[in-house]
């Protein structure tokens, strides 16, 4: 093996640039790259890639919250709680190396006085490649991270999750304030909003929103301010129509989708989401009916249980159970990072919970209308639906937020289980406790050593500072 492949390896293990800068440096290749191809390639790799989609998303967390579940394989590690170490490097390596590298490169070869819209937009989507880094693993290579070409930090040192969370809102009020709307973006290379600096604005806020509930289990106080100065700022998302998506194509599908066109074994519709929306206009959008139901004129909706064993799934079938809607089983599936809907739920909450002022209930109704708009269920069920919702309460709040992250936002429903321990699902004795976080990649005990024992010994259960469950 020549000395090129350890240099990539280290680059690909390590949760920052190496600084090989000399020996690594392809001489035939500009180094003052694009920064527009640069955040572009930092959205496409941090908005779901198909390998730690599959791994991680849809074969994991998604298994976890009960929204899919094996019928084929239920002896699967992601059926029992469990998650491959060679998926958690996977994931580490793309976050930190394939989505965070770029923005940083984009960050360090701009102005930011002369290019501010495009600085705010990497500062922003920075934010949020790093909200979810955390949330999953908690302290993490922050302060020092991505700084092997600049300085030659090849072993970063571990923030803890407080502090990040700290600096992640003071980042997003420096772009909140800074952002240029008589200015424009960077047009198609912003692959979410085309450019459009209003709606970058609008994700900024409507992040700090998630990121303050996100903590008011162990900062009320502060997260009762920001959330109340957001409302008086008045710059959150408004309708669906604000959205934060990202819109895949022909060569970049969505990993939900290519799933089940590769044949590569897509998971069914788990017995918990069908119960849970048996009586809901939103099941036929989510779920198929059996076939054998079909071939008797009839619609029944079977899911596969999760947290059982194959003695368990020997009575079903592809014939007697459901499959995933095809809703979201088309090549234009995108990939949702923020819904108006989720923002409503959020609102409820902290209206709920005393956080700010307002009628929790209508929040609560608006968000179940909004994401029944986003799905495209008809009107006229829409409104017979809301006149026999259940009572609002603060599971029934969380319940209908799960419901907007089914099948496209597991990292989000993964943590508000932790926050929240909501939703409730069945319970199998033999089954682990539910995961805290995700343990370090081996990459990070072999290579930052010190760093990451410094914190001590970590399991799944190692809770996060956030927690409150």
């Amino acid at each position: 093996m020549n000395k090129y492949f350890y240099i990539t390896l280290l680059a690909t293990l390590l949760s920052c640039d190496k600084g090989f800068e000399e020996l690594n440096q392809n001489p035939n290749q500009s180094m003052n790259v694009n920064p527009n191809y640069l955040l572009s390639q930092s959205l496409i790799k941090g908005s779901g890639q198909f390998s730690t989609g599959v791994h991680t998303e849809i074969w994991t967390l998604m298994e976890w919250m009960q929204m899919l579940a094996d019928l084929y394989e239920p002896n699967n590690p992601g059926n029992f709680y469990a998650y491959s170490s060679g998926w958690s490097e996977e994931l580490w390596k793309e976050w930190y190396v394939d989505a965070l590298m770029p923005i940083q490169t984009l960050m360090n070869n701009i102005s930011e006085d002369e290019n501010t819209n495009l600085y705010q937009i990497a500062r922003i989507w920075k934010v949020f490649l790093f909200h979810r880094i955390t949330d999953l693993w908690g302290s993490i290579p922050y302060s020092d991270a991505l700084m092997g070409y600049t300085n030659n930090t090849i072993a970063p040192s571990y923030d803890h999750q407080e502090f990040i969370y700290q600096e992640m809102q003071l980042e997003l009020d420096k772009a909140i304030t800074q952002i240029d709307l008589a200015t424009e973006g960077p047009g198609n290379a912003d692959l979410i909003f085309n450019g459009n600096m209003n709606q970058w604005k609008k994700f900024a806020c409507a992040l700090k929103l998630r990121l303050a509930i996100r903590i008011s289990g162990v900062k009320p106080s502060q997260s009762s301010g920001t959330i109340n100065a957001l409302l008086s700022f008045n710059h959150l998302l408004e309708s669906n129509s604000d959205n934060v998506q990202i819109n895949f194509y022909t060569e970049h599908l969505h990993p939900f989708y290519e799933l089940e066109y590769t044949g590569q074994g897509m998971t069914r519709p788990s017995a918990y989401l069908i119960n849970v929306l048996k009586d809901d206009p939103r099941l036929s959008f989510y779920c198929e009916p059996t076939p054998l139901s079909q071939t008797f004129g009839v619609e029944e909706y079977v899911g596969a249980p999760n947290l059982t064993n194959a003695s368990m799934m020997s009575e079903l079938n592809d014939f007697n159970s459901s499959s995933v809607g095809t809703h979201f089983l088309h090549p234009n599936l995108p990939s949702v990072l923020f819904s108006y809907a989720e923002q409503c739920f959020l609102l409820a909450e902290a209206s709920y919970n005393g956080l700010i002022s307002g009628n929790a209930t209508e929040y609560y109704r608006i968000g179940i209308e909004a994401h029944m708009l986003q799905l495209g269920v008809p009107d006229e069920l829409i409104q017979n639906h809301l006149s026999q919702i259940d009572p609002i309460t603060l599971e029934n709040i969380h319940l209908q937020k799960w419901i907007t992250f089914v099948y496209t936002n597991g990292y989000e429903a993964f943590a508000e289980k932790r926050r929240t321990g909501y939703p409730v699902f069945d319970t199998n004795d033999e089954v682990q406790e539910f995961p805290n976080r995700f343990v370090y990649p081996n990459s990070e005990y072999d290579l930052n050593t010190q760093n990451v024992t410094s914190l001590g010994t970590i399991s799944v259960n190692s809770p996060l500072w956030w927690n409150n469950y």
